[in-house]
């Protein structure tokens, strides 16, 4: 589990210290941000997009416009592969808090999806109260709280999604929220079913989309 900037998997990626194989190498990336197929892909395609600086979640970077032109940039390749895609973030606030999910560093999931997955949130667990939110203002509504936030797609700043604040940590909850939906709730947890076969080949079909475009400019 990474609890810090020293002891953090993404780190060790933008630093080139850490490699497995395809999976969890950028296959977009810029000076500021990586978007990558992780460990874990239980969908051809899942892809986490991450700012390289070291930070719990994404609150400050949800007012960033190259933010949001990188991710937008990541998204249309996905959808371009995939179909449409989903997003949602854990939005941790302590390292090593169990709702960051063993990785202490901001991620944003983008993840085609067959089905909506906004809907399906408030019956999964109804201790959890949503809200609707729109992300430019997601940090003034969650304060200091840990929170989770999903939206069925990408609208850059103006995208309003699901969000709630959690009380008590929630450990890869829309990963057991799509596991269920897939009929495969037994491999929810990325450390016992990894999924490398998925990511890897996610890898390859999106780095080669991005060296087609890259030909083709």
């Amino acid at each position: 589990m990474s609890t810090s900037a020293s002891h953090c998997r993404f780190c060790a990626i933008t630093s080139g210290d850490y490699a497995l194989g395809k999976a969890d190498q950028p296959w977009l990336e810029d000076e500021s941000h990586m978007a990558l197929t992780s460990i874990g892909a239980m969908i051809e395609g899942w892809t986490l997009v991450t700012p390289r600086d070291h930070s719990l979640n994404l609150l400050s970077n949800y007012s960033s416009p190259a933010f949001h032109r990188f991710v937008a940039q990541a998204v249309a390749r996905v959808s371009s592969a995939y179909g449409t895609c989903a997003i949602f973030e854990h939005g941790g606030q302590i390292e090593g808090s169990a709702t960051n999910c063993g990785t202490s560093h901001a991620h944003l999931h983008v993840v085609p999806l067959n089905f909506l997955l906004q809907p399906l949130l408030p019956s999964f667990d109804r201790g959890l109260q949503w809200f609707d939110c729109a992300m430019s203002d997601l940090k003034r509504c969650v304060g200091k709280d840990e929170y989770l936030f999903a939206a069925n797609s990408y609208a850059g700043a103006s995208t309003v999604g699901s969000a709630c604040i959690l009380r008590a940590g929630q450990s890869q909850f829309f990963r057991r929220v799509i596991a269920e939906q897939l009929g495969c709730s037994e491999q929810s947890d990325y450390r016992t079913h990894p999924h490398l076969d998925k990511a890897v080949a996610g890898a390859t079909r999106l780095s080669g989309l991005c060296d087609r475009l890259a030909e083709a400019a």
